[in-house]
């Protein structure tokens, strides 16, 4: 039996003056997530991985082919613990965008979307 458990979002607690979910912060955008494959021990992926990855893993896991279209990568190279190559690590990366000042009680200019990019080592917010 295969599992997989993951959330669909972080949530602030007053860190940075906010409550809830809704912001491209790093506390917001980290989810847990992990995966239990028989015969594969356990271990900790430090670079960041996105939930676009669990689909493409998951067909790997199963022998089935996946379609040119798709997205994510599979997760398989680092899987149970294995080393992380360079090239994987210094390729990944993950996206969040997030629509801000639409459900914040503090008065804003204008709505807009607000993006971050999550990198090994680093984390860029706009």
């Amino acid at each position: 039996t295969l599992v997989v458990l993951f959330g669909d979002h972080g949530w602030k607690l007053g860190h940075l003056g906010s409550w809830g979910k809704h912001t491209v912060m790093s506390h917001d955008t980290h989810v847990p997530f992990m995966i239990a494959v028989p015969g594969v021990s356990a271990g900790i992926v430090k670079p960041p991985v996105e939930l676009l990855d669990v689909y493409p893993t998951l067909l790997d896991l199963a022998g089935i082919a996946k379609p040119a279209w798709l997205q994510g990568r599979t997760l398989l190279p680092v899987l149970g613990g294995k080393a992380i190559s360079r090239a994987w690590s210094d390729s990944s990366f993950a996206f969040s965008q997030w629509p801000l000042g639409l459900d914040s009680p503090q008065p804003r200019a204008a709505p807009c979307m607000g993006y971050a990019v999550r990198g090994a080592n680093f984390t860029l917010i706009q």
